[in-house]
């Protein structure tokens, strides 16, 4: 099809030719009776082959020179369509004259200049009607190439005008040639990229030879546009360096699309925006966003540190206080072993409940990983219900309700506490006036058909958390914002806007999900599912403390550790326990046991974190010399997890701060116990 519109006229003359054929074959199936008119058509006689085959070449030869003026990409002039008449009416003239000729040659009968000037009726009209056909040849390309005139002009005239419309605009334009070759560039286009603009002045310049083209896909991006594609490139930096300037690094973004005339692409256009002030913009509304998002954390880690002290303080004063009355009782030798223990058994307690705390700490700062375990809500729910109570005013009741077949998951208690906490607080302030909270729980079982009617909801066995309250309601405006970091609605001195977006995190994290049902002024409900989990919870009874799973050998031991009151207890542990045992206050100390000394231990106990030299640097050295070694490295810094993983990786054990005196000498135990196994094997 591309190759009959490019030559045309061509086509068209032979189209013609072949009309003129199969009319001249007639005339002489009919004038001169040679036969028949497919013998006449395939093969004439020898006259009029020659005749018709030379006015044939001269209609082709019309039709491509024709072509030619039709083909030329410039306007053509007048004498060029006025000289397309004059070839039609000489060739017209050819014509007559090569047809009288021929019908002197077959017809003896008339004179060269009767058939010339008087030709018989019939020769008469079959000439007209040939010239007619030569002369429709000429006058139709003669209309053709006025129209194609006036198309050009136009088109020219468009180009004109629209790039003097691109010439005015602000932004960055420039005309690029389906091949590649930047043909015009508008006035903003040379103010901001005047270093190309500047080669592109007085020389054609591909874009292939501009290595900013080359650097920023924009080779790549014509290549598609001339396939037709609209090409978008974000974020390209330019940087102006013209002699006598100051360079100048701006940000650009930009779109390269074709525009197509008849299917084909006519020209390719690329503009540019000049982006730097609006990335600037957002970068500074970003830095505003981290101080604000900053200064909400300090608000928030103030508002928790408050309750973490006033906990705190209670479970010292429990500490305290139980361990002053066995001393008492001590002194006043009123204490039997049962009651002895049992104050100290209420010591260890509050210390594991300080220990809870402080994990719960970590994991607000997003400083622990959560340690999952086989549990019962229906149990943390109850424990917490007296905190709960306490929590509220006078006019707020609250109640639970919990299915007593509820199923188990695998969860952290620390961070289901949290959730539920949470969500509690957040009814509370919902009721300025009162009102009732209910905390309930029950086992859901969902199918593939039930999965679609709850939002985020999918197959499978979950435990249901529902609490609700009967307090103000959330606006349906604000609805899809509620678990966004710090979004809230109360006043800046009673929120921080953390409560419900740690709970939607800490609920993903046990892959679970949140659904929020609520109507201003008709309260909230919401609704908390969990997978379920097939385990039983093992209750933890009263450890009894075995001795011999504990005693020592009279094996050395080296612990280093910085804190005073943590060394001594654990130097009094061991050495109670049977152990030798040597302490050091940082790494370089204990390295001189070893160098000054030429001491050895059978295992050395070491904080990670010490002056100078870390742990893991101390448990490198020591391996080196001592390969048999064991080394256990411990941690309560809030990097706990993240170091936990660093020790295990690199063969040392680990034990978290605070760790239990029993856990700590059983552990030793232990790992005394397979180095000597490994010994005597």
């Amino acid at each position: 099809m591309k190759m009959i519109n490019s030559h045309k006229w061509i086509f068209i003359s032979l189209a013609l030719s072949g009309a003129y054929w199969i009319l001249e074959t007639i005339r002489d199936v009919l004038i001169f009776n040679k036969g028949s008119f497919l013998h006449q058509l395939v093969k004439p006689d020898p006259i009029s082959f020659w005749i018709k085959l030379l006015v044939v070449c001269m209609i082709v030869l019309s039709g491509a020179f024709i072509d030619q003026f039709y083909g030329s990409n410039s306007i053509l002039k007048e004498k060029k369509r006025v000289s397309i008449i004059k070839a039609g009416l000489l060739l017209s003239t050819a014509y007559w004259l090569l047809a009288a000729i021929r019908d002197v040659l077959l017809n003896s009968d008339i004179s060269l200049a009767e058939s010339v000037i008087f030709p018989p009726a019939i020769y008469f009209w079959m000439r007209i009607l040939g010239i007619f056909m030569i002369m429709l040849l000429s006058l139709f390309a003669h209309s053709s190439i006025i129209n194609l005139e006036k198309e050009k002009a136009e088109i020219e005239k468009e180009k004109t005008h629209v790039f003097q419309i691109i010439n005015q605009m602000v932004f960055p334009i420039q005309l690029i040639s389906p091949d590649g070759v930047i043909l015009q560039v508008n006035n903003s286009f040379k103010k901001n990229f005047p270093t190309i603009a500047e080669m592109c002045k007085d020389s054609i310049v591909h874009i292939s030879e501009i290595q900013f083209y080359k650097d920023n896909n924009i080779v790549d991006a014509v290549i598609k546009a001339k396939r037709n594609r609209t090409v978008f490139i974000p974020q390209i930096v330019f940087e102006n360096s013209l002699p006598g300037t100051a360079p100048e690094r701006r940000i650009y973004e930009t779109t390269v699309f074709p525009i197509i005339n008849n299917q084909k692409c006519w020209v390719i256009i690329a503009i540019w925006t000049d982006i730097t002030d609006k990335i600037d913009t957002e970068n500074q509304k970003e830095e505003m966003r981290s101080q604000l998002l900053k200064a909400q954390k300090m608000e928030a880690i103030g508002n928790l540190a408050g309750g973490i002290a006033h906990d705190f303080n209670n479970l010292i004063t429990a500490i305290q206080g139980t361990a002053e009355l066995a001393i008492m009782d001590i002194n006043e030798k009123k204490s039997d072993l049962v009651s002895l223990k049992s104050d100290l058994r209420d010591v260890i307690n509050a210390s594991r409940r300080a220990a809870d705390l402080t994990n719960q700490l970590l994991l607000f700062s997003r400083r622990r990983i959560m340690g999952f375990n086989t549990i019962q809500i229906n149990d943390t729910i109850t424990n917490l219900m007296k905190i709960i109570k306490r929590l509220l005013a006078e006019n707020i009741s609250v109640k639970s309700k919990l299915d007593p077949s509820l199923w188990t998951i695998t969860g952290d208690e620390g961070t289901i506490e949290q959730v539920i906490m949470n969500l509690v607080v957040n009814a509370k302030d919902a009721m300025p006036e009162g009102g009732e909270i209910v905390i309930s729980t029950e086992n859901i079982a969902l199918t593939q058909e039930t999965a679609v009617l709850i939002p985020e909801a999918r197959p499978g066995k979950f435990i249901c958390l529902t609490v609700s309250d009967t307090g103000t309601g959330i606006p349906e405006n604000i609805m899809e914002n509620i678990f966004e970091p710090f979004f809230t609605t109360k006043e800046a001195k009673n929120g921080t806007g953390l409560g419900l977006s740690v709970a939607y995190g800490i609920i993903q994290q046990h892959k679970g999900w949140i659904n929020v049902y609520s109507e201003k002024g008709s309260g909230t409900i919401f609704k908390i599912y969990i997978p379920a989990s097939d385990k039983e919870v093992s209750y933890k009874k009263d450890e009894k403390i075995d001795l011999i799973e504990t005693k020592g050998y009279g094996e050395k031991i080296l612990v280093v550790e910085d804190d005073e009151s943590v060394r001594l207890t654990a130097v009094r542990a061991l050495r109670r326990s049977g152990y030798i045992v040597t302490s050091a206050m940082s790494a370089e100390d204990a390295l001189n046991f070893f160098i000054n000394n030429k001491s050895n231990f059978d295992l050395v106990l070491s904080d990670v974190v010490l002056p100078g030299k870390s742990g893991i640097e101390l448990a490198h050295n020591l391996k080196k010399r001592f390969p048999e070694m064991e080394i256990i490295l411990g941690s309560g810094y809030t990097d706990a997890e993240k170091i936990r993983t660093e020790v295990t990786n690199k063969g040392f054990a680990f034990i978290q701060k605070p760790y239990e005196i029993f856990s700590l000498l059983k552990t030793i135990r232990q790992m005394l116990k397979e180095k000597q196994e490994k010994t005597t094997v």
